[in-house]
C-alpha cells in the first residue's frame, strides 16, 4: 500500500486498475476492457467550493477502456496515462457520453482511519430495491486497518450461483 505505486508515480487506484483489467483480458481472452469506473465526488477541483461540512458522497460514474500490455511496466503505464487524461477525475464526464450497461464496475473507496461508530437510529434501506448493479461484475476495494479488501459481486442473470462456485 505503501511502495508499489512510487516507482511509476502513481496512485494505489491505479495500480489496482492496471492488475484487474490485466486479469479480466486475459480471463476473458480481450485486449481490451470497458470499465465504469465510481468516484467519490469530493475531489479537490476548485478552490471556492467548501465541502467539508456536506455529508455523503457525490457519486460520479464514468467510463474509460484499458488496452492490456503485454508486461506488467506497460500496463501499469498506460492505465495511469488513461486516468490522467479524463478530466475533473471523473466529474462530468459522464454526462458527455451516453453512459452503456459495461460488464465490470470498479471503485476503490480508499483508506477507512479508526472505527466507524455505531448509530443507535434506525436508517431505512440502504439501498433502493430498485438500484441494480450498473454491470455483470462489480469489483469495490477498501482499507480498514491497513488490510486492502476487495469484494467481488455478480449479476444473478448473468452468473447463477451454481456457477460462481
Amino acid at each position: 500500500m505503501k511502495d508499489v505505486h512510487r516507482t511509476y508515480t502513481t496512485e494505489i487506484n491505479d495500480i489496482l486498475l492496471s492488475a484487474l483489467s490485466y486479469s479480466v483480458c486475459d480471463i476473458w481472452g480481450q485486449d481490451r476492457v470497458s470499465v465504469l469506473l465510481e468516484g467519490h465526488g469530493r475531489e479537490a477541483l476548485h478552490v471556492d467550493t467548501e465541502v467539508d461540512r456536506t455529508v455523503g458522497w457525490f457519486t460520479s460514474m464514468y467510463p474509460v477502456v484499458l488496452h492490456q500490455k503485454n508486461n506488467w511496466a506497460d500496463q501499469v503505464i498506460q492505465t495511469k496515462e488513461t486516468l490522467r487524461e479524463i478530466p475533473n477525475q471523473g466529474i462530468g464526464y459522464g454526462v458527455l457520453y451516453e453512459v452503456p450497461k459495461l460488464s465490470l464496475t470498479f471503485n476503490y473507496m480508499g483508506e477507512v482511519v479508526g472505527q466507524e461508530e455505531w448509530v443507535p437510529y434506525g436508517t431505512g434501506e440502504g439501498i433502493s430495491e430498485n438500484n441494480r448493479m450498473p454491470g455483470k461484475l462489480q469489483v469495490n476495494g477498501i482499507v480498514t486497518n491497513g488490510c486492502l479488501t476487495m469484494s467481488f459481486s455478480y449479476d444473478d442473470q448473468w452468473v447463477t450461483e451454481a456457477e460462481a462456485e
